[in-house]
């Protein structure tokens, strides 16, 4: 079983957002709940509620404690908690910090296919009574000198492809707009530009993404499928339903 905006009670836009939805979730046996995690401005915590809407919210300590004292009163069975990132590096590492000192030896810290060399993931039976991260982080690719279409020379040194800008976020300089038009929607989020040349920076708190060690979401490229085979078995894919049946009708024999 698996749950979509656990915390919410009711109304998607301007509902009541709860511990007692991950209490009830549990307890029927769920064994992946989804917290959606954005920076608190007010204190030293992070909010947990559906981002831009009305809907009230939670504190990610509260949320997570409630998580792993109901966690196993079901089942044994490993629960997948799926991290909606939208915080700053300084709260990642301050949710990194909240998980290993909330749930200890609970969470899932070791990661067997690399340890061991497997090529298949631990079974559900091997992981009893474990907390998996599931997160999404960027995959670092280096880039080559790139030519944009305003006749701007900029050179690539790190190239992401998640947390995509666009041309409405905030103040987007000329240089910074033409890497939008030219990358799309694989564009970075955060920019350095100086006089020589624009960085791509990697904006993920090492110490969370440390935390996930088997199910890594990692974005698909339309333009190197053939890499996606050399993938871990511990990351992972999210597919659109149109996407996909494309993939199938285009690549039926693979």
């Amino acid at each position: 079983n698996s749950s979509h905006n656990t915390y919410l009670e009711g109304h998607q836009l301007k509902g009541t957002s709860s511990c007692e939805a991950y209490i009830r979730a549990l307890l029927q046996g769920c064994r992946c709940i989804e917290i959606d995690c954005w920076n608190d401005t007010l204190r030293e915590d992070i909010n947990v509620y559906h981002g831009h809407t009305l809907t009230t919210k939670l504190y990610f300590t509260e949320v997570i404690t409630t998580i792993r004292d109901y966690a196993f009163r079901t089942s044994l069975h490993p629960v997948i908690i799926s991290i909606e990132n939208h915080c700053s590096p300084a709260n990642q590492k301050l949710m990194a910090m909240k998980f290993l000192e909330i749930m200890g030896d609970m969470l899932c810290k070791e990661n067997l296919v690399e340890k061991e060399g497997r090529e298949r993931l631990p079974s559900p039976i091997e992981l009893q009574g474990k907390i998996i991260l599931k997160g999404t982080f960027k995959k670092k690719v280096k880039a080559a000198m790139a030519t944009f279409p305003c006749e701007t020379s900029l050179t690539t040194s790190l190239v992401t492809c998640e947390n995509a800008i666009t041309p409405d976020e905030e103040v987007i300089s000329e240089e910074n707009r033409a890497m939008v038009s030219a990358y799309g929607p694989d564009a970075p989020k955060m920019l350095v530009q100086d006089d020589q040349e624009t960085t791509f920076v990697d904006d993920t708190a090492e110490d969370l993404e440390n935390l996930v060690v088997y199910c890594r979401s990692v974005k698909i490229d339309p333009w190197c499928w053939e890499k996606q085979k050399e993938t871990s078995v511990c990351e992972m894919f999210s597919f659109g339903e149109p996407a996909a049946i494309k993939r199938c009708n285009d690549h039926a024999k693979e």
